[in-house]
């Protein structure tokens, strides 16, 4: 009889003839393993590639009329871009029930589920709006004196002081001219 430790704390015996046979039947069930794992994380994310070819297709065929081609929206028809926070499951079965608008038989069963994994995974979750439209990151330049002033109203806050007046914020001016401080003032804003 064969002993293979698949982990430290619990043993699995394997009664086996040969050293071969042992090592497949380990194989197999690493394989279960990290088979069912898998299957905690995403649908999405095992998504074959001809099955979101077929989803793209059906969404092209179907859904983008009224849409969009990036599901965007069309104005006029259905202005919004298509995103929210449904899972998969839910945005599927409203996709059977529902879609397209005037003929939800055209969109069953299947073809609902693959068309709404392509939706989700491309343009639909949270993700792939990050992924379509990443924010935009900018810097902001301020003065000595701005620094200092933001720095001192964010140590009062840690202190517990109260603010000395009314006024919060940044007071901005913006002059005519590159040189600070110079020319004439053309914006001022607090």
């Amino acid at each position: 009889m064969n002993v293979i430790n698949l982990s430290s704390d619990h043993p699995i015996r394997l009664i086996a003839s040969s050293g071969a046979v042992a090592a497949s039947l380990v194989s197999c069930i690493w394989a279960l393993v990290i088979g069912l794992s898998l299957t905690g994380t995403s649908a999405i994310a095992q998504m074959a590639d001809a099955d979101f070819e077929r989803g793209r297709r059906i969404y092209a065929q179907s859904c983008a009329d009224c849409h969009g081609e990036k599901a965007e929206g069309v104005e006029g028809v259905y202005d919004s871009p298509l995103t929210g926070d449904l899972p998969v499951k839910e945005l599927s079965k409203y996709v059977d029930q529902t879609m397209p608008e005037g003929s939800p038989e055209d969109c069953k069963g299947a073809d609902a589920e693959l068309v709404t994994a392509y939706l989700y995974q491309s343009f639909y979750s949270r993700a792939a709006q990050l992924r379509n439209d990443p924010p935009e990151i900018e810097f902001s330049r301020r003065t000595v004196g701005q620094y200092q002033n933001a720095v001192r109203d964010l140590v009062k806050t840690f202190r517990g002081s109260p603010w000395t007046g009314e006024e919060r914020g940044f007071r901005t001016k913006y002059y005519d001219s590159r040189k600070l401080g110079s020319g004439k003032p053309v914006i001022e804003r607090r």
